[in-house]
């Protein structure tokens, strides 16, 4: 059964610890040809996985960099709108992946089947997390100066 939810889980489980981060999975089913959103931007790097069907995805580079999760391009479009100028145009076919670095414009689109893909989105790294991993790895740069 291709929507078994734990079949979803493994592949969000392994681009997690493909990318040493939390995860958030979404699915998008569309029937038709009409775009179920306008061209947006995340705020997590995303790895699309297409599962059922075919789906076009247009690319712009970003026009506001590294955005934070509480951003949402909706209330930014005005001051950094999308790029005119298309950066890929590509049609994902089942079984296809697709990675999208947070902030990156795009638009996905069914074309006129139904089609099916997951969303996989990774929580981006904060001063934080880099701060914990130097503490961790202290003896590192402590055995480095002898």
């Amino acid at each position: 059964n291709i929507f078994d939810e734990p079949v979803f889980n493994d592949f969000a489980r392994e681009i997690a610890q493909y990318t040493n981060r939390q995860t958030l999975t979404s699915t998008y089913i569309a029937f038709g040809d009409k775009d179920s959103y306008r061209a947006h931007w995340d705020t997590r790097d995303v790895f699309a996985l297409q599962i059922i069907g075919r789906k076009r995805w247009v690319i712009y580079k970003p026009s506001f960099n590294e955005p934070l999760y509480f951003h949402q391009s909706k209330d930014f479009e005005d001051l950094y709108p999308c790029p005119d100028e298309v950066y890929m145009d590509v049609i994902l076919e089942p079984g296809d992946i697709l990675y999208i670095p947070r902030g990156w414009w795009h638009n996905p689109s069914p074309l006129g089947e139904p089609t099916v893909h997951l969303a996989i989105g990774t929580f981006p790294a904060f001063n934080l997390d880099y701060l914990k991993w130097t503490f961790k790895h202290a003896s590192l740069f402590n055995g480095a100066r002898a």
